[in-house]
């Protein structure tokens, strides 16, 4: 018997007799013949195959109004009852899928992989086929990628966020799970004969299933759409809508010392480091809300994980109560590293302590062999050195312990936490320390279990603190973390030590393939940021001499286009004012981070080099975009403006960011050309009849923080604004003044004709006395007969009358 569900972008349906369902969209057949497999007990059961009944549903949640069919199924003595719930949604093209299974058996039945969509149907993305791209998320740091669909053996994995785009046919279906804080998550694709096949399943990975008691899969969520950067983001923003996580109002910036230029371990205590910059920060920073002061292994006794409680005199001779205290006084909170799920093999009594609540995998301790550089484990012979066994989210012991060390933090005062190596209590996702032995076994291994140790941190470290994840899974941490590290870690130096990368220097430079791939992976993850935490993507800034000056520009750049945390490499004490400049042109982060406009283009082994920072104020809106070449060689392209989300027909202004330049005006695209190692940054607004803004030196934005406000008045010729930075903070805007204007005053102004369409290039410099800054320039027509001429032409007429 078939049975619909409809809306008006098209409808399901379901054949109860052959147990497959259909889905139809804008006329035509989108999704043939899929099944629900769940894997029981070794075998794969087809629960629809084996439907009993029916029901239809009319309901509204959080996604809005839908219409449901709700499939029972199983039983009749296999002792396994399934019930399958699909909902589409009458105002978008939008279903989604979950299962649930009943033990009405008298035995313990294995769950594996739940198939909500199993392989055996096939989607239709249109023509050419060949053309279709596929989002691979790992959700981790590390090799998050577009690639060809018909590449690679056509077979592809992604962690709980599945996309596929036919790029010629412009069409984008998303698969992807709307709930994922429980069991792992995981789309599949796959091509045969001509046809493309995804598989989008939850594996509950042996969990045990008692008699009389049941369970519901995560659900997955289908959509199509012609715009795949708008379906990702809207998968993000829906995720959100439901998980509603708790994030900070405003991302992170601070300070991290002791690792560059000047070493905290090695070369002087670290506790000196901390306050002379805290101090440098008042003075040299102040107003621009660096606030977090960032402490990393060196107040641990022996500079060992693990001793979370027990402090290190040498390096830190006070209390940490006072250096609190200290901070306080200058604006700023201390912040601490901590590895929670870490506990040392040796050097420690830990391990006899918590060994009882470790995880195991075949009777054997999981452990992370890290051979642990620092401290005393970084006297012993490379061999000897700590390594680490990973700690149970789900034993009552290792709540206990994760509760009291963050309770002792925040008494203490600590008030910003990045929490690092959590793939070590993380399990299959990223899956480098599975388990298979773990105490409460009413939860699935992997999400559920590590964020039970996850939320004890959250609600433990007080509604007040910033928590930055690391080193792990990132969707799993929605609701428990403010910020996650979604790159490997950049930026960052390292102490003096010998067996460092960095050793015997403190810093790498020319790092072109790390900087490459966290680029990728900025573009890749762009779309949950501010929706499930803040995507901190470059980590650590770090830019002063010997940095190349070109290196410096990319970090900076990246930062500001990234919109995220900030975390100041530095020494702020001693870094020159012209370094220091540059990373002011990134502070305050804006509130949003830039789209990589070549996702689906430059796709893997390629790269997204093209990044769209969209911004929009009260009094205007327009585009900062970046392009970046990691390469040894000139890189020229053309980019166009409906790549870039811009109209084609309208006349754009373009400037150059670092060279401060204006380039003229553009319709249809963007010529450009990037020097090896480099990054450009061009500002594109509409054309303006009459004297504006095209661009400032004070942000890579260019006046997205600190313009406030910005107003041309047709009757009186004159523009004025409102603009923004910290007491004592100096910069300048550049005006554009079309053909036959001129200023009626030029005392303060510097102005230079541009010999290609005859317009002036006005500099107006600005000295903040006071933290906001009102100004105003009178203009006037260069010869009045002409400029009534001017009147008569199109939009000048509409805009200056």
């Amino acid at each position: 018997m078939l049975y619909p569900l409809s809306n008006k972008f098209g409808a399901i349906s379901f054949d109860s007799v052959a147990g497959i369902w259909s889905w139809t969209a804008d006329q035509r057949l989108v999704m043939e013949s899929f099944s629900l497999v769940w894997e029981v007990d070794g075998s794969q059961i087809r629960c629809l195959e084996k439907t009993n009944s029916v029901e239809m549903n009319q309901g509204k949640d959080l996604h809005g109004r839908y219409s449901e069919l709700v499939a029972d199924c199983g039983a009749s003595g296999t002792g396994k009852k399934f019930a399958i719930s699909f909902r589409l949604y009458e105002e978008e093209c939008f279903l989604t899928i979950k299962a649930r299974v009943k033990n009405v058996g008298k035995t313990v039945i294995k769950l594996g992989k739940c198939h909500l969509l199993h392989e055996s149907g096939n989607i239709d993305l249109g023509e050419k086929a060949e053309e279709t791209v596929a989002l691979c998320q790992t959700a981790w740091v590390l090799d998050n990628y577009v690639k060809k669909l018909y590449s690679e053996n056509n077979c592809h994995r992604s962690k709980t966020v599945g996309l596929l785009y036919n790029r010629s046919h412009k069409l984008a279906f998303n698969c992807s799970f709307m709930t994922f804080d429980r069991i792992n998550t995981e789309i599949e694709y796959s091509t045969s004969h001509n046809k493309i096949h995804v598989d989008g399943y939850c594996d509950f990975d042996g969990y045990e299933l008692q008699p009389d008691q049941e369970i519901e899969s995560e659900t997955i969520g289908c959509d199509w759409s012609y715009d795949p950067y708008a379906s990702l983001e809207n998968w993000a923003a829906k995720v959100g809508h439901y998980y509603k996580p708790r994030i900070a109002p405003k991302p992170s910036v601070g300070w991290i010392g002791g690792w560059t230029w000047k070493d905290g371990f090695t070369q002087q205590t670290y506790e000196e480091l901390v306050l002379e910059n805290s101090a440098a920060i008042q003075t040299r920073l102040e107003g621009f809300d660096v606030t977090n002061i960032w402490v990393s292994i060196g107040n641990l006794k022996h500079m060992l994980p693990g001793n979370w409680t027990a402090f290190n005199k040498t390096t830190f001779p006070h209390d940490f109560e006072w250096l609190v205290s200290k901070l306080a006084k200058n604006g700023q909170r201390l912040g601490f590293w901590v590895a929670p799920f870490w506990i040392p093999d040796k050097l420690s009594p830990l391990f006899e302590e918590h060994k009882h609540h470790l995880l195991k995998r075949q009777g054997e301790f999981v452990k992370c062999d890290s051979r642990w550089r620092f401290g005393k484990s970084g006297d012993l012979p490379p061999d000897e050195r700590v390594g680490f066994y990973c700690l149970d989210g789900s034993h009552p012991d290792t709540v206990d312990f994760l509760k009291r060390t963050f309770e002792f933090y925040q008494k203490l005062g600590i008030r910003y936490y990045m929490i690092d190596f959590l793939y070590a209590g993380s399990g299959s996702t990223p899956g480098h320390f599975l388990y298979d032995e773990y105490f409460d076994r009413s939860k699935v291994k992997g999400p559920e279990v590590y964020r039970e140790a996850l939320k004890t941190i959250r609600e433990a470290a007080g509604e007040d603190a910033y928590i930055l994840s690391s080193t792990g899974t990132t969707f799993h941490n929605i609701g428990c973390v403010d910020a996650v590290r979604v790159a490997p870690d950049c930026g960052e130096g390292r102490p003096l030590i010998k067996g460092m990368n960095e050793y015997p220097a403190m810093y790498t430079i020319n790092t072109w393939n790390l900087i490459r791939t966290v680029s990728t992976t900025m573009a890749n993850t762009y779309f949950t940021d501010r929706k499930l935490y803040y995507n901190d993507a470059f980590n650590v800034m770090t830019i002063d001499k010997p940095i190349p000056l070109n290196e410096a520009m990319i970090t900076v750049s990246m930062f500001a286009l990234s919109g995220g945390p900030v975390m100041l490499g530095d020494d702020i004490a001693t870094i020159g004012e012209e370094r220091l400049a540059l990373i002011k042109k990134a502070l305050p982060p804006y509130n949003k981070m830039a789209k990589p406009a070549d996702l689906f283009d430059a796709v893997y082994p390629d790269w997204p080099k093209t990044f769209n920072l969209k911004v929009e104020k009260g009094w205007d809106e327009w585009n900062v975009i970046g392009v970046l070449n990691t390469e040894p060689t000139t890189v020229k392209m053309e980019l166009p403006l409906d790549k870039l989300g811009l109209e084609h027909g309208p006349t754009y202004t373009v400037f150059d960011f670092w060279n401060e330049m204006y380039l003229g005006e553009i319709k249809d695209r963007l010529e450009v050309e990037v020097p090896p190692h480099h990054i450009r940054v061009f500002r594109i607004a509409r054309s303006r009849p009459h004297p504006w803004l095209i661009g400032t030196d004070m942000h890579v934005t260019q006046g997205g923080v600190e313009i406030e406000r910005l107003e041309w008045n047709p009757n009186k010729r004159y523009l004025s604004g409102v603009c923004i930075r910290p007491k004592g903070e100096t910069g300048n805007l550049f005006l554009k003044l079309p053909k036959g204007w001129k200023p009626v005053q030029y005392e303060g102004l510097q102005t230079a004709k541009v010999p290609m369409d005859k317009s002036l290039i006005v500099l107006k410099p600005l000295a903040f006395r006071t933290e906001t800054l009102t100004w105003r320039i009178d203009f006037e027509p260069e010869d009045e007969a002409e400029f009534h001429n001017l009147l008569h032409v199109g939009e000048e007429r509409v805009i200056l009358e």
